[in-house]
């Protein structure tokens, strides 16, 4: 009987043995897994921006302007391993708010800003003249594909939304400055923005990001080479990403 019951002991220590070693294979076989995965695991970031916003040209491109002189954009870089592919830029934010932002703040009876849901358009009107317009349709961006980061060189550009840059200088253009700004901090007329980021790693996988852009003007830069007018000419201002 003793030498049976050792041998069930030897055949249990054995099975436990067999037991742990398949447990500890199993957790190796997922962890090579994991790292394989993060080979080729993409990572769209950007960052924030400074800026400044001129209100004497109609151009949009000449009224938003980076410090390397150029107009005003999101840079966006893939800091993975990956690639990034089949890359949607998604943005949102109250266009109605903004359109009645508008009409609150705006000391002029001849400009108009109204949405064509027809058409999907914004227009914006003076004088019954059309001054500027944006299909809505296209404030939204695709991208085939962001490779790794490199260099410089290597990275996409997003702009924001045009119909919101559109509704943004309107008001700027028609309200008095001492309506727009809070004397002792950020402007905070513009309503935020959310900006949905989707796109695939090469096995497949979907990465959904989603980031807070706020758009912020520094106070001093209002009233700084201001002549006495209450009209806004120049400010500075800067972009703020943060993750929802």
């Amino acid at each position: 009987m003793e030498d049976i019951a050792l041998k069930d002991w030897v055949a249990i220590v054995s099975s436990i043995g067999t037991f742990i070693s398949s447990i500890i294979v199993l957790v190796t076989l997922f962890e090579l897994r994991k790292q394989r995965k993060q080979s080729y695991m993409p990572d769209l970031v950007t960052s924030d921006i400074c800026f400044d916003y001129n209100n004497e040209p109609e151009q949009h491109v000449k009224m938003w302007c980076t410090d390397d002189n150029e107009f005003l954009s999101l840079k966006f870089c893939n800091v993975g391993l990956g690639v990034a592919k089949n890359i949607s830029f998604k943005w949102n934010f109250d266009i109605h708010e903004m359109i009645e932002k508008f009409y609150n703040l705006s000391n002029s009876n001849d400009s108009d800003l109204y949405l064509d849901s027809d058409e999907n358009r914004l227009y914006y009107k003076q004088h019954g003249e059309l001054v500027a317009g944006s299909s809505l349709s296209i404030d939204d961006r695709r991208l085939d594909f962001l490779l790794p980061y490199e260099n410089d060189q290597n990275y996409f550009k997003l702009e924001l939304p045009n119909s919101f840059l559109t509704i943004s200088a309107a008001i700027y253009k028609n309200s008095y400055k001492h309506k727009i700004f809070d004397e002792s901090s950020f402007e905070n007329t513009l309503a935020p923005l959310t900006l949905s980021i989707k796109y695939k790693d090469v096995g497949g996988s979907i990465i959904n990001e989603k980031l807070n852009i706020k758009v912020s003007f520094f106070t001093k830069s209002v009233n700084r080479n201001q002549q006495p007018s209450e009209y806004i000419k120049k400010m500075r201002g800067r972009i703020y990403v943060s993750e929802f």
